[in-house]
């Protein structure tokens, strides 16, 4: 097994008051939204508007939040759930309508929470998980309440605790209709190995295999063989922060967790996973060590790892959603825990396996969610600029109209 163990003189107990991170001694998480170093892009805004057509801003949120979820809903409209500000977790949502380009504030949650997961089932409502209301290393706050959302009533309604409470775990809907939760920071001394199934049909938890190695800040992807793939995240907070190059396949016919052949190249933590239209799996960035800008490949059919081209910079906190013509956009993240974050993007190419910059955002950003629209457009949302943002906006690809 490859992990890199991060060593950091800031406690694993970080407070976000105000604009500010606090960290007393001991050993942190270098993943929390790093406020007091970040940089603004103001000057360069105007410029960015000009020379960066594929970017376009959106209308303004209703309210800042970072670490919250987007979801792309039945009727084409887009919700944004809790998250983070100055005023703590949220309960507040707001659906976005790409035609109109309007925010309109909808049902608030039943419970405050970031860092939690929303997914969307099959009989078209969301199914939100876990998360945190308040500082997610805090024993206490770690959330094992859920609840769903219906978008033809507005309305949001108790679903099954789902113990133990967890944050930052996944969510991956099967084939079968059923909810895969596994993994998350549940525990004051390291993360959780627990996995259970969501059955809409009959709004019951049941518990199914373990992980084979207690994760937090993974990825889970649906392979097109029904399996999920997880990997990397942080695996241990104690005594020193510890990031794997592990990853593992759920069975959902058997139930059970295996080893894939090999680990990734690189540990790998807050990056990020996304499905080819080949069937590989695209593994990049994050932090990890100093090999931040490092993508690789997973093959489903021979359960091998092989490294790619690195993005153009290193960019934890990032997004990449695939487009429709197949290639996959990289967007924001910070460059260092404590220096600043990213306005810049590329675009991965399947066939050459490289990246190539594209036009940067109007707004750098990290914590972010990026939801493709389903009409060639990615919407991006919120996240921190050394203050937290409520600005959203669009990336239009070459080729795609407009609304």
């Amino acid at each position: 097994m490859k992990s890199i163990c991060v060593l950091r003189a800031a406690a694993a107990l970080l407070l976000l008051v105000g604009m500010a991170v606090i960290a007393p001694t001991g050993c942190s998480d270098p993943d929390l939204p790093h406020a007091d170093a970040q940089r603004l892009r103001f000057s360069a805004q105007a410029e960015d508007v000009l020379a960066n057509p594929l970017w376009s801003a959106a209308a303004l949120m209703k309210t800042q939040r970072l670490m919250h979820t987007s979801t792309l809903l039945g009727n084409g409209k887009v919700m944004v759930a809790g998250g983070q500000n100055t005023s703590g977790a949220l309960t507040s949502t707001e659906l976005y309508d790409p035609v109109t380009n309007t925010w309109k504030p909808a049902a608030p949650m039943i419970t405050k929470r970031q860092g939690h997961t929303a997914t969307l089932l099959p009989n078209g409502q969301v199914l939100v998980v876990g998360g945190s209301k308040g500082m997610p290393f805090h024993p206490g706050n770690w959330l094992v309440e859920t609840e769903l959302y219906d978008p033809v009533t507005n309305t949001w309604k108790q679903a099954p605790p789902l113990s133990p409470g967890r944050s930052t775990h996944i969510a991956m809907l099967l084939d079968n209709g059923r909810v895969l939760v596994a993994g998350g920071m549940g525990s004051l001394n390291g993360f959780l190995s627990h996995a259970a199934l969501y059955d809409p049909v009959t709004n019951t938890w049941t518990p199914t295999g373990e992980l084979k190695i207690a994760r937090y800040k993974h990825t889970a992807t649906l392979l097109a063989n029904g399996m999920v793939l997880v990997a990397g995240g942080a695996i241990s907070n104690n005594p020193n922060f510890t990031v794997t190059a592990t990853a593992e396949l759920y069975d959902p016919a058997a139930g059970i967790w295996t080893r894939t052949t090999g680990d990734m190249n690189v540990a790998h933590y807050s990056h990020t996973a996304t499905l080819l239209v080949n069937g590989a799996v695209l593994v990049a960035g994050g932090a990890g060590g100093p090999l931040e800008g490092i993508a690789e490949l997973y093959d489903p059919a021979a359960d091998t790892w092989k490294l790619v081209g690195s993005m153009s910079t290193s960019r934890p906190g990032h997004t990449a959603t695939l487009l429709g013509n197949g290639m996959v956009l990289a967007v924001g993240g910070y460059y260092d825990p404590y220096n600043g974050n990213l306005a810049s993007a590329e675009i991965y190419d399947t066939v050459t396996a490289a990246w190539t910059p594209t036009d940067s955002l109007i707004t750098g950003r990290n914590y972010h969610a990026a939801t493709s629209l389903g009409n060639g457009k990615v919407l991006v949302t919120g996240g921190s600029n050394n203050t937290f943002l409520d600005s959203a906006e669009i990336y239009t690809p070459v080729g795609v109209g407009s609304w």
